[in-house]
């Protein structure tokens, strides 16, 4: 103890004495800790005896025994690393064979925790696992340098003509197993002028002998190396790795419980090495059923993948067996637990334990902190089901959308189009199903694309456009296209035929009055309202003798009669938002200087058959303004005008012309829009719309050999590619689906907090509560019983909050634009959601039952999680200790 003299100089110095104080406690416990682990730590137990040191010694070694102290550490922390890798591979060892021996449990852990690690690293990274047993990635070179420098067949080295010459014999002598694609490919292989990267990469990978998992950077698309996903193998693999409980019931003695655990670790090992050093003898990697769309029972029958809706078309064939394999396993493994269940649950068949319910009951009602909980999982549960619909919603308004606008399937040239489109549609639109007799194609029609500018000469302005060239009548049957077409819908008379301008006159009582039946077909618009929305029509748009025409939309005039008269010009359908402006209403605002049938230009550029910009003047084009379409997609209605696809054609020079020898070329478009029936095309049913696609595309191939094109024409053809409506959309729809996922992921790392808040409060009740528990089991009361009355509180209050949660969440859901306009009444900041920027007019939600059940129950099981260990304490809880200092 310091004197008072040293306490006061202390006081005084304070501000240098503090400091050095606080550096002399550093100094003096990191020599402290140093001795520690030098003579504590490490001497005394090799010398079995407690190590005393003199304040002389301990002076003279200090030294050295800092500058020891680092590398002794490292080396404890280095030899208690390896004791707890021993500790952990005996009891891998223990859990998968049982053994006794602490050495044979270490070589049996050891040898399990290899083939999971290697067979694991193979499925996430095949070229990664191969090299790591002596199967690097050979052949890269040759594949990058024929793919990159765009040699010839002639021009590949020996080794791969000789593999070249055996796919050749291996096509010619299964032609008619192989797949339809591989006639070309015959053709191909025997072209010594055909280019490399032309064949398929399959094909490509075997000629070079580079691995069918590999994906070099040079032809990857974000310039990384990468291997295929193996999840079905892995699957597979940690199936049969995992010792699922009964496993040593079934294995009584200890020669099957190593005999299982070596049968599993084998056929784990060797399913990975078989599925790296696969090659498919048949020349594709997927499945091929022959030209039917039709899945064969069979197959069907013995793939639990596709009972799920997985795509086997998504698959390698030997991961796809792999992937069906693993899920048998679980289905037989769920199958014998539940067998199980039920044979030791039936001795116990009787009465329930009323206490149970009745205790949980009277805690959910006398234990207000409880409430705090049910307050958590509420909010939780409703923010995922606000997260999930809206997120949901919006990817489901984008495939619909997509869907309704493009149709089934797309057949999608390059911009200067491709020929012989016509005799192609009439060849499809005969196809049938044999089994039904049902044409499998309801409607396919070309569409020519190009972009152009927009003039309005009333109001001299102009903006550039995309110009859709369409057969209406064929588009509208194949699209959801006129399902919102403003003056069609009400006055009828749309056409993108040449027409002349509407005038509205008057009537012979004075009435604003429309020309030939529009005002019959205003009439019938207003018939197939509701009451309540005739009556807002008819009320908002009364005419009245003499007055000006009220609406809606906007014609010219007024006339002494009404008339349709001018220079008849084609007609064009615009989208709404080039046309109109939309007012935070939702309505649109039209120009008193646009009126229906108005004069408007289009200036575009032709492509000549070669692809290059035609050196003649860009044709300027005079349209009337038909009409304006709404998709509800705010990038096409704010960009898109649609003209008649004969027009367009002409326009851009794509109708038949006359070659150099006489003859004439066909005419092009620019896609083919297909329509399926629609049991051929279920949305949602990718499987079956894959297949179909496979029979259009054999199709076009079969089109193809009834043909002779020129050069030109032959290069025009080599770029069409058929897509379905989901693929086409792909990019967008699957950057969408990730932000969802990932913002789900996010927001459920938050509701995790509902766990710990239910598990602290029962944590805290069990506290308070361990008198009582104590007299339940004095008088009777089991631990599973106990234990019972925690797990139902946990449950009633996940439960009590799953129905508060969806009940404040499917009320937020329906009513979530009435709040945004709420809001934005109360501030314009405050509107989270605009049509310029969101795509859709409104914010697309729209919840669902499967989600929101199981988010219920996804958080009733969250609250029995947090509820477990409490539980659990509670029910190892004796009387005698719980009755103690009472």
């Amino acid at each position: 103890m310091p004197s008072r003299f040293a306490l006061i100089l202390f006081i005084l110095f304070a501000p240098v004495t503090v400091p050095v104080y606080l550096l002399f406690l550093v100094v003096a416990n990191l020599i402290a800790g140093a001795f520690y682990i030098v003579f504590e730590a490490a001497l005394a137990p090799l010398l079995g005896r407690p190590i005393a040191l003199s304040r002389g010694t301990m002076a003279l070694l200090t030294i050295p025994v800092l500058v020891a102290a680092p590398l002794v550490a490292i080396a404890l922390a280095v030899v208690g690393l390896l004791r707890w890798i021993v500790k952990a591979l005996a009891a891998l060892g223990r859990w998968q064979t049982g053994a006794t021996s602490r050495g044979t449990a270490v070589a049996a852990g050891f040898v399990w925790f290899v083939v999971a690690l290697w067979t694991t690293l193979a499925c996430m990274n095949a070229a990664w696992g191969g090299s790591l047993i002596g199967r690097p990635i050979q052949g890269r070179e040759l594949f990058v340098e024929h793919v990159a420098r765009g040699r010839m067949l002639r021009q590949m080295p020996e080794s791969m003509q000789a593999k070249r010459r055996e796919l050749i014999a291996h096509l010619k002598e299964h032609q008619s197993a192989a797949h339809w694609e591989w006639r070309y490919l015959l053709a191909d292989l025997e072209d010594d002028q055909a280019p490399f990267d032309g064949l398929t990469p399959t094909v490509q990978k075997r000629l070079t002998g580079m691995a069918w998992y590999f994906i070099p950077s040079e032809v990857s698309t974000d310039g990384q190396d990468h291997s295929l996903l193996l999840l079905g193998a892995m699957l597979f693999v940690w199936v049969l790795l995992i010792r699922w409980p009964g496993m040593f019931g079934a294995a009584r003695w200890s020669w099957s419980r190593w005999c299982l655990y070596g049968l599993r670790v084998g056929v784990a090992a060797y399913a990975i090495y078989s599925l790296l050093a696969w090659e498919p003898t048949t020349l594709y990697h997927r499945f091929f059923f022959g030209d039917s769309p039709e899945l064969p029972f069979s197959f069907r029958f013995f793939s639990p993948a596709l009972w799920l809706g997985m795509d086997c078309e998504s698959f390698v064939r030997l991961e796809w067996y792999y992937f069906n394999a693993a899920l048998w396993l679980v289905l037989i493994g769920v199958a014998s637990m539940i067998w199980w269940l039920s044979w030791r649950v039936s001795p116990f068949l009787g009465w329930p334990r009323f206490y149970v319910a009745f205790l949980a009951a009277r805690l959910l009602q006398h234990k207000r902190i409880a409430f705090f909980s049910v307050g958590a999982v509420t909010l939780c549960v409703a923010m995922m089901i606000i997260v999930i619909s809206v997120m949901g919603g919006f990817v489901d308004s984008i495939r619909d959308k997509a869907h309704g606008l493009l149709g089934d399937l797309v057949m999608d040239g390059s911009l200067q189009g491709f020929p012989y489109y016509q005799g192609f549609i009439d060849r499809i639109s005969k196809l049938t199903d044999p089994k039904s007799g049902r044409p499998i194609v309801v409607q396919a029609t070309p569409l020519v694309r190009t972009v152009g500018i927009l003039q309005f000469p009333a109001s001299k302005s102009a903006r550039n456009v995309g110009i859709l060239g369409i057969r209406l009548d064929e588009y509208v049957r194949t699209t959801q296209f006129g399902s919102d077409l403003f003056y069609q819908n009400r006055y009828g008379g749309t056409t993108l035929a040449r027409q002349g301008q509407p005038f509205y006159g008057f009537s012979e009582s004075g009435l604003p009055t429309l020309p030939g039946e529009m005002d019959l077909q205003w009439e019938h618009y207003l018939a197939k309202l509701s009451e309540e929305q005739r009556r807002d029509e008819s009320q908002r748009y009364i005419r009245r003798p003499g007055e000006l025409f009220p609406g809606p939309g906007v014609f010219a005039g007024p006339k002494e009669k009404p008339v349709i008269e001018g220079t008849e010009w084609p007609g064009i359908i615009i989208g709404r938002s080039i046309v109109a402006r939309r007012l935070p209403t939702g309505e649109y605002k039209r120009s008193e200087t646009l009126p229906r049938g108005e004069r408007v230009m289009l200036t575009i550029v032709p492509l000549t058959r070669s692809g290059d910009i035609s050196t003649e003047p860009p044709p300027k084009a005079v349209f009337r303004y038909a009409d304006d379409s709404r998709t509800g997609i705010h990038e096409i209605d704010s960009q898109n005008v649609y003209v008649d696809f004969d027009e367009l054609q002409r326009l851009l020079s794509m109708e038949p012309q006359k070659r150099s020898d006489g003859t004439t070329a066909s005419a092009r478009c620019s896609q083919i829009l297909i329509n399926l029936d629609e049991q051929f095309s279920r949305l949602g049913d990718r499987q079956t719309l894959q297949r179909y696609k496979a029979l259009i595309e054999s199709e076009w191939l079969k089109h193809l050999e009834t043909i002779k094109p020129d050069a030109l024409e032959v290069g025009m053809l080599a770029n069409v590619g058929i897509q379905t409506w989901e693929e086409m959309q792909a990019t967008y729809i699957s950057a969408i689906e990730k932000e969802k996922f990932l913002v789900l992921i996010m927001f459920g790392v938050i509701s995790i907090v509902a766990v710990f808040m239910i598990f602290c409060v029962f944590h805290m009740i069990v506290q308070e509560k361990t008198r009582d528990i104590g007299i339940i089991k004095s008088l009777g009361g089991s631990a599973a019983g106990v234990s019972a009355v925690f797990l139902a509180y946990g449950a009633a209050i996940g439960l009590v909050g799953c129905v508060f949660g969806s009940m404040l969440g499917i009320s937020f859901i329906d009513h979530i634009n009435e709040i945004q306009d709420w809001l934005a009444r109360l501030n314009p900041e405050w509107r989270v959601w605009s049509p310029e920027t969101y795509s859709f007019d409104r914010i697309p939600s729209a919840w669902k039952w499967p989600e929101v059940i199981g988010i219920g129950i996804l958080s009733i099981v969250s609250a029995l999680l947090g509820a477990l260990v409490p539980a659990v304490r509670a029910g190892r809880t004796w009387p005698v200790e719980t009755l103690r200092y009472e």
